[in-house]
Parts: C-alpha cells; structure tokens; sequence
C-alpha cells in the first residue's frame, strides 16, 4: 500500500502516523530524548513499506535541509531523514507552520465560539498558542487555495499599559534581564510574558510591587493561586490576558485574519478561563480600528492531533 509519512516532533513527545486512502492513522508516540532518527527508524521497522514522502513537524527553527528542536538540543538533517525512508520528497516544516497548516480542514467539533459566528468564515487565518513558548503561525488565503507562512510572531514587543505595569515591567526585566528588547525604557519580548515559561517571572515581578512574599515557583502553581484570591497571582491573570489579548488583536488586524483567529495551546487549554470579557475588550481595543477587531471571529481551538493534521496538510500541498 501507497503511504506518506507526518510526524509532530515537541521537546517532550515525537509523534509518527501513516497518511493513506483513509487519512491518518493511529500515530506512534515516543519520547524526544531517545533521538528522533532513533525514533524515527523504530516507527519505519513497523511498517511493511517505506514512505513515499515525509512531513516533519519541529518544534524549533527549521531549514528546508535540517530541524532543530529548542528544548531538546537536537538537530535533525533531512539527509538522515531521506536516507530513513529511502525517499527524497522530504518537508521539514516549524510546529506552528503545521499548527496553521491545520487550519485548511479544520474541524468545528474542536472549537468553541469567543467571538463571530459559529459557522468559520473563509479567509486568512492567525493560530496563537501560549504553551511553554508563544507559538504564532497564519494561514494566508489565495486563489489557489491555502499557504501557511511561518514566524517567530511570539518575539514582537509589549510595553506597559499603565503606571503600575510599569513598575512590574521594571521589575521583571531584575528577574529576567534577556527580554528588555530596548536599552531604554521598557518594551519587553511578549512571549517572556505570554507563556508558561515566563508566568513565574510575571508572578514575581508583581509580587516584587505589591510587596507580597512569594505563593508559588512554577506556572501551574501561580495559576492554581489564582482561584485561591492570591493578590499578585490576580494582578497577574489581568496583565496577562490584557497583553495577550492586544498582542493576539495587533497580529489580527496586521493579516486582517477574516477567517478567524484560533487561539490553542497548553495554558489556553488547561486554563480556558483566561479568555473571557477582559482578554476580548483588551483584543477589540483599537481606537479607530475597534470596529474591524470586533468583526474579526475569534476561536478557541483544541484538537490533540492538529500537529499531525497539518503536516498531512502541507504534505498534500506542497506535493502538488
């Protein structure tokens, strides 16, 4: 049987399925650190043919030669891969080229409605995903279908709203000196506020102005502080959704994403609270432009296979 190889490959997980006439299968998940051409070949030694072609989906930079994954230390060259599968049609793609890539079929069962209507209009797309980093990828409408363009949109700049934010800004550039992304003043890269990485640093930085002692060393735990009427962990949760809120409203407007902005991610699924009132006031507060923001659909979008959904996605693209 004719089939194509996609793989979603995470600091944590890589995960392998076969693309055939029924779409993909039931994937193969094995743990990052065991090497993913290890991995790789384990997953090819279960099949009884090779590939003829192969997405692969990193979660770091990636080349059209090699992938990277950022919190795994490890690079992967498509000549490994090639030799692997004995094929040369081999995409290596960023996960949230493929998360975008997702959206070209993306199923309505896994996505709840924040804003617009429930039926998801055509037309360019922004998927934003606030997980161990701030992932960002869109989907670009053309007259031939669908391209997905890759970037690092969680790396773009936030200042403070107010002056209390910019005492807490002050104070998280002390804890963590490498986002000031200007020597003077205080624009800061979004994704050091905007992630489960830098929630502990955002948390302490308040604590610091508030002159609270710490509740709390990690995400999950400054989260959890939130429901407990921790003063700081509060302050917190609102400068989080308001930047995360106006920065996802920017990029919206940037690629007047009339087909929807898809908002997903570990911290957005473990913590859909998050994206109420205040995170919708703080994405349609655009001064002239509030009337287009408001227009723009906005989604919350969970689906456990959307990695590998768009890589088979791409693949059938790009194969064209």
């Amino acid at each position: 049987m004719t089939w194509n190889l996609v793989a979603d490959i995470g600091g944590t997980n890589a995960r392998f399925a076969s693309v055939g006439p029924n779409g993909i299968g039931t994937p193969e998940v094995y743990p990052s650190a065991m090497g993913v051409t290890k991995a790789l070949a384990e997953f090819l030694n279960l099949q009884e043919t090779m590939p003829q072609s192969a997405a692969l989906a990193f979660a770091g930079v990636t080349t059209p030669e090699q992938g990277s994954l950022t919190n795994a230390g490890q690079i992967i060259t498509r000549n490994e891969v090639a030799q692997l599968c004995q094929s040369n049609e081999i995409h290596f793609l960023n996960d949230f080229e493929a998360a975008a890539w997702s959206l070209a079929t993306i199923d309505p069962a896994y996505v709840k409605v924040l804003q617009g209507p429930d039926e998801i209009p055509t037309g360019n797309r922004l998927i934003i995903g606030p997980g161990t980093g701030l992932g960002v990828g869109s989907l670009i409408k053309n007259a031939n279908g669908w391209t997905a363009v890759k970037g690092e949109g969680g790396h773009v700049a936030i200042s403070p709203n107010s002056a209390f934010e910019a005492k807490v800004f002050e104070a998280f550039v002390e804890h963590w000196p490498e986002t000031q992304l200007a020597q003077n003043g205080w624009r800061l890269e979004a994704e050091a506020f905007l992630c489960g990485s830098g929630l502990p640093y955002l948390y302490r930085a308040v604590a610091d102005v508030l002159g609270q002692e710490y509740g709390a060393k990690d995400a999950r735990g400054v989260l959890e502080l939130v429901a407990k009427g921790d003063p700081a962990a509060i302050e917190m949760a609102k400068i989080f959704r308001s930047h995360l809120g106006s920065t996802t409203g920017d990029m919206a407007v940037t690629l007047l994403t009339k087909g929807g902005v898809f908002v997903t991610g570990g911290v957005a699924e473990k913590n859909p609270w998050l994206f109420d009132a205040e995170f919708l006031a703080a994405f349609n507060a655009g001064g002239r432009f509030d009337e287009l923001r408001r227009s723009i659909p906005v989604y919350a979008y969970q689906h456990p296979m959307f990695g590998l959904i768009g890589a088979k996605n791409a693949l059938a693209e790009l194969s064209n």
